[in-house]
């Protein structure tokens, strides 16, 4: 499988992800929490859209994240462009509001910022304390969403559960995946891999225990594992990786302050009532195309602003 290939299969994946997501987003936040029941949408079916942020991290632990600067400032830079942009018309508290809040943001900034070490402590401490790292990082997350522990368990930042302590989690349990080859392990024994796969889907399906639990990270890696020996022909690989440097502004404009006055207004002139699930899929997959053909012409207009720029400076 060639590298370019390869890039194409994993960037249709993280963009498959991003996409559950804004669905998560769209029934958790905009049907809110009366679309869980009988009639409407199943709580266990939202269980399933939960891995998409592990899966998310994951592969930027995978891969690893080398930090610049730029890469840094950039990814700030679009959060507060689309906060300012999309957002201007709500007033400034609802952009600033926009801003502090977004957790998702900030804890993968973090983690940005301490991807190097990670980087290096993977690569040097044995399995024992990588392994200690990560179990210190799972426990402390569940002691936070414990009834009897929460209230004398400092809570990291963000929602306890995915936070950016628990980023480091994923993310250094992503680079043991990779320096230990624990992908070649799972398609050597692919039936005994099948075999916890599907119990690892029906944990995460009854939500046991919440969205970072081990099972949600098994269920991840295996699906990886899979995914990653699909080959995308040539025109779809090229549309993938056209698309998938959008990825973060599909995020930023889906959750932006228009983003979410879209969603429920859409959500809501659909149905009279309650939302149905048939009407939350709609509204997701008009949001996440819509903020493909935005982003993808903020970074031709940059692009060619980039080039002009250059031309000058040449000249």
């Amino acid at each position: 499988m060639s590298e370019k290939k390869r890039d194409a299969t994993i960037e249709c994946l993280r963009l498959c992800m991003m996409f559950c997501i804004v669905l998560l987003h769209v029934i958790t936040q905009d049907g809110g929490v009366h679309v869980y029941g009988d009639k409407f949408i199943p709580r266990h079916f939202i269980n399933l859209l939960s891995p998409s942020v592990v899966g998310f991290v994951f592969i930027s632990g995978y891969f690893g994240i080398r930090l610049t600067l730029v890469k840094a400032v950039k990814l700030l830079g679009l959060a507060v462009f689309y906060a300012l942009t999309l957002g201007w018309m709500f007033g400034w508290n609802s952009v600033i509001e926009r801003l502090i809040h977004d957790w998702f943001l900030y804890s993968y900034l973090v983690l940005m910022l301490f991807s190097p070490i990670i980087n290096v402590a993977t690569e040097r401490l044995d399995w024992r304390q990588n392994f200690g790292v990560i179990f210190s990082v799972y426990i402390w997350s569940y002691l936070c969403v414990i009834p009897i522990t929460k209230d004398y368990v400092p809570c990291p930042t963000g929602f306890a559960p995915l936070s950016f302590f628990t980023m480091f989690g994923i993310y250094t349990a992503a680079r043991l995946y990779r320096k230990y080859d624990v992908e070649g392990l799972i398609c050597q024994h692919k039936s005994l891999a099948l075999l916890i796969w599907a119990f690892a889907f029906l944990l995460v399906f009854l939500g046991v225990h919440h969205h970072n639990s081990p099972a949600s990270l098994a269920f991840v890696c295996i699906t990886f594992a899979f995914i990653r020996k699909i080959e995308l022909s040539t025109v779809p690989g090229r549309i993938v990786l056209f698309v998938a440097p959008s990825v973060f502004g599909i995020y930023l404009i889906h959750s932006s302050p228009l983003g979410q006055f879209i969603r429920q207004k859409l959500l809501f002139q659909l149905v009279d009532d309650k939302p149905s699930f048939l009407s939350c899929l709609f509204v997701a997959i008009m949001i996440y195309f819509a903020s493909i053909v935005i982003d993808a012409v903020r970074r031709v207009f940059v692009a060619a602003l980039a080039s002009r720029l250059r031309s000058l400076k040449a000249q």
